[in-house]
C-alpha cells in the first residue's frame, strides 16, 4: 500500500488526464456503490471484503452519513450563549506578550543548521509565535506534544531562551507521535512512538500549574479514537493551571470552506470541544486564535510581528487552562 501511495503522488502532474479517463468507470462505480448501500452492503461479503483491503469505503449523501456536499454553505460567525470567551483576559495576556525581536529573529525557511523556521506549510506565523509566545512567558518544566513535529522545533527555540536565563527553567518535552516522525529522536524530546490511547495516563497526571499539554492528533471523533480518549480521559485528570493547545480549531467559525468544499475533510473535533467547554466552569478559554483574528486582529497583528506580514492567513490554535 506505501508503495501504491509514493506511485500515485509521483503522477499527481498527470492528474488532469488521468480524471477525465476514470471518469466513466466512477459513475459506473458510484452508482453500484450507491446500490449497495441502499441495499445494504453486509449482503454484499465479497465486495465489503475488498473495501477493507483496500482501505476504501464509500458514503452517500444522506443525513445518517457524514456530510461531503457543502455546495450551498456559506461561513459564518457562529455564537455560543455556554461559551464564556474571556475576552479581555485573552487581550490582557496578548499585551503581556513582550517577544516580538525574538520572533523576528527566527528563520522564514529552513537552514542548514535545521531548527524551527515559519514556512513550512504546517505551524507556521501566529499560531507558532503563539505557543513560542507561551512557553516563554509561563516557563513551564514540562511539555507533552500529542502529535508532533514544527511546533516541537518551536517549542525547543523558546526552551533555550527560558534556560539562557536560568537554569531553574529547564523543561522536557515529551512527544506522542507513531507515525513518519523518525527525526524527532534526533533532538532532545521523550520520543514515545504510540497511540496516544495506549499511553500511561499516569504522565499527563503528572503535569503541573503552567505546563502545557499540546494536541495536535487526528481531529476525527472515533470510537475508541484519539479525540474521545483526549477529552473524556486525559483532561478531566489534569491539574489545575494546565495550559491546554488544541489544533485546528477555528470556533466561532466552522472548519475553512476550502476545506468542506474542495478537499473533503470530515473533520469534527472542532465541535466536541465546542461542547465539551459549553457551561464548563472548571475550563476557561485562554487565546482562541481564530476569535481574536475575527474581533481584535490589529491586537494580534501588534502582538506576532511575523504573522502581521500575512495577516490574512487563518489561524487555528485555540488554548484553554484547567482551572
Amino acid at each position: 500500500m506505501e508503495y501504491l501511495k509514493r506511485f500515485l503522488k509521483s503522477i499527481g502532474w498527470i492528474a488532469r488526464g488521468v480524471d477525465l479517463l476514470v471518469a466513466p468507470l466512477t459513475i459506473i462505480s458510484g452508482l453500484s456503490f450507491r446500490a449497495m448501500k441502499f441495499i445494504g452492503v453486509k449482503k454484499f461479503p465479497i465486495n465489503n471484503s475488498l473495501f477493507h483491503k483496500i482501505g476504501f469505503f464509500p458514503i452517500v449523501n444522506h443525513y445518517y452519513e457524514p456530510q461531503f456536499d457543502f455546495k450551498g454553505y456559506s461561513q459564518k460567525i457562529r455564537h455560543f450563549e455556554g461559551i464564556d470567551f474571556n475576552a479581555e483576559a485573552q487581550l490582557t495576556l496578548l499585551h503581556s506578550f513582550e517577544y516580538k525581536q525574538e520572533l523576528d529573529a527566527l528563520p522564514n525557511v529552513k537552514s542548514d543548521g535545521g531548527g524551527y523556521f515559519f514556512n513550512n506549510g504546517s505551524f507556521e506565523s501566529g499560531d507558532a509565535e503563539c505557543y513560542f509566545s507561551l512557553i516563554r512567558k509561563f516557563k513551564p518544566k514540562k511539555i507533552i506534544e500529542v502529535g508532533s513535529g514544527y511546533s516541537t522545533l518551536m517549542a525547543v527555540e523558546a526552551i533555550k531562551l527560558n534556560r539562557m536565563e536560568g537554569e531553574e527553567n529547564m523543561c522536557t518535552i515529551t512527544c506522542i507521535e507513531p507515525y513518519e516522525m523518525q527525526w524527532l529522536s534526533d533532538i532532545e524530546v521523550e520520543l514515545l512512538t504510540q497511540k496516544v490511547e495506549d499511553a500511561d495516563l499516569g504522565l499527563f497526571e503528572k503535569l503541573e500549574a503552567g505546563d502545557i499539554l499540546f494536541i495536535d492528533s487526528s481531529h476525527i471523533i472515533r470510537p475508541e479514537g484519539d479525540v474521545l480518549f483526549e477529552i473524556f480521559e486525559i483532561l478531566p485528570r489534569l491539574r489545575s493551571g494546565v495550559l491546554i493547545h488544541f489544533h485546528d480549531i477555528f470556533t466561532p467559525l466552522n472548519y475553512p470552506e476550502k476545506w468542506l468544499k474542495e478537499e473533503f475533510r470530515m473533520w469534527n473535533e472542532q465541535y466536541l470541544l465546542e461542547a465539551f467547554l459549553s457551561h464548563n466552569a472548571k475550563f476557561e478559554v485562554v487565546l482562541a486564535l481564530s476569535y481574536l483574528t475575527i474581533y481584535h486582529k490589529q491586537e494580534v497583528c501588534d502582538t506576532f510581528p511575523v504573522y502581521a506580514k500575512d495577516a490574512g492567513k487563518t489561524l487555528g490554535s485555540f488554548w484553554i487552562r484547567r482551572l
